[in-house]
């Protein structure tokens, strides 16, 4: 993980950056309700601590009570997803310590389904891409996690380009990457594949697009480049469109120099133009500044 994000995680978490692993403070658990993207289920999950030795979840339809039952956390997920029909919930990480009980699937009534850790997730070969604290292994920083259509099946997208894809009735990882970096889908799921690969491309595109739009500099910045990287082409109109964006970085600040402040945004859409292909003319990618630092 580049720099810039683990001073943004640090900042989040009140985290020192060190060179290898940083130190980090983690607040207490707290109760979270969290619902299916239709809005008809809602899991309310109540962390350990001194009232409650385990970590609990009652599932509501409405006023309802679908379920009740215990998480294996030792006190709470980090991450929590309720699916489409509220029958399947995928929890990720330990609170406190990112990198443990990583992936989490319950099925019907809260049944535990399937338990992974980062070897089962085929991810002990990553270590260069994931940053390390005390306290974690950050392997799901930058991520992004959706259903399918129905609810049945879950992915997560990680930072550099790798794809989970999770089969919740079963509990199995529908596709693996070989020694070759390609993702090879099981037999076992080679009819249902081409459909789910083409409902999470085309998540994954609507994702980067709405990032382009972001208020944020920093997801502008990132959403740019993976337009490159991925080829998305109907990012091309919103990639010139960010060629005039105004926000300015710091790039230089030296005594006795002129401040220079960079065009982060504009350099990344151009980034992600040329790597399509785009011709790009001209483009102011630098402002000096007024001052001087003394």
């Amino acid at each position: 993980m580049d720099k810039f994000w683990k001073i943004l995680i640090g900042l989040c978490l009140g985290i020192v950056v060190g060179d290898t692993a940083w130190a980090d403070r983690w607040s207490p658990a707290k109760v979270v309700e969290v619902s299916s993207a239709d809005g008809k289920h809602r899991l309310r999950v109540e962390p350990a601590g001194l009232k409650i030795r385990e970590c609990r979840a009652v599932m509501y339809q409405g006023k309802e009570v679908i379920w009740k039952g215990r998480l294996v956390n030792r006190y709470s997920p980090h991450q929590v997803f309720v699916g489409k029909s509220g029958k399947f919930v995928v929890t990720m990480d330990e609170w406190g310590s990112v990198g443990t009980l990583p992936v989490v699937i319950y099925g019907k009534g809260g049944k535990l389904v399937k338990k992974y850790d980062i070897a089962s997730l085929g991810l002990n070969g990553d270590g260069k891409h994931i940053t390390r604290s005390v306290s974690s292994y950050w392997w799901s920083s930058r991520s992004l996690q959706f259903f399918d259509e129905s609810g049945v099946v879950f992915f997560i997208r990680l930072h550099w380009g790798k794809w989970i894809s999770l089969d919740l009735a079963t509990g199995e990882m529908m596709a693996v990457y070989g020694n070759d970096g390609v993702e090879k889908v099981k037999k076992k799921f080679e009819r249902r594949w081409e459909k789910l690969k083409g409902f999470r491309g085309t998540k994954f595109e609507e994702w980067v697009m709405g990032r382009l739009g972001s208020k944020y500099i920093q997801y502008r910045m990132e959403a740019a480049r993976l337009c490159g990287k991925e080829k998305i082409k109907r990012a091309i109109p919103a990639l010139k469109r960010l060629l005039k964006d105004k926000a300015l970085l710091l790039a230089g600040k030296k005594r006795g120099e002129v401040d220079v402040y960079r065009y982060a945004v504009r350099a990344a859409a151009k980034e992600g133009l040329e790597a399509m292909g785009v011709k790009v003319g001209d483009v102011v990618l630098e402002k000096v500044g007024k001052g001087r630092v003394d």
